[in-house]
């Protein structure tokens, strides 16, 4: 799954990797590399998605995507890595993205927090693009 926002110089980006190694002990679940731009912060980072939590959030959007009406929430395996929510604001007209991302460097906390509404064709596009794919 690959999911781009945007709205201006405020950016998400989402792409997965379903981790397909049998012998691997996350097999199925998804490495997720995140890109966010937001208020000129900028940051990129990494983190497990579990495959049951990537698949509910996938079909979720798509509900949202139709209903224009919901919340629907990620988190990675480790909750302090990514948990985010899209949600329709503005009854339906828009939608947006709001979270936080990071992790440790050399014992620091790297993270950022972010939000911003952006186009409900922004949504419908990144599902259709993916359509029949893995999550």
């Amino acid at each position: 799954m690959n999911l781009r926002f945007q709205n201006g110089n405020k950016l998400f980006e989402l792409a997965c990797i379903v981790e397909d190694n049998p012998e691997f002990s996350h097999h199925g679940d998804a490495y997720a590399i995140i890109k966010i731009a937001s208020q000129g912060f900028e940051g990129e980072t990494h983190c497990w998605i579990a495959a049951k939590a990537l698949a509910d959030f996938r079909k979720h959007l798509g509900n949202l995507s139709k209903a224009h009406k919901g919340t629907v929430p990620l988190a990675s395996m480790d909750p302090d890595e990514l948990a985010l929510k899209v949600r329709a604001v503005d009854d339906g007209a828009r939608l947006s993205i709001e979270g936080k991302a990071g992790n440790w460097v050399d014992g620091t906390w790297h993270g950022i927090t972010f939000g911003f509404t952006f186009e409900p064709e922004q949504l419908a596009i990144a599902l259709t693009t993916h359509a029949g794919g893995s999550p």
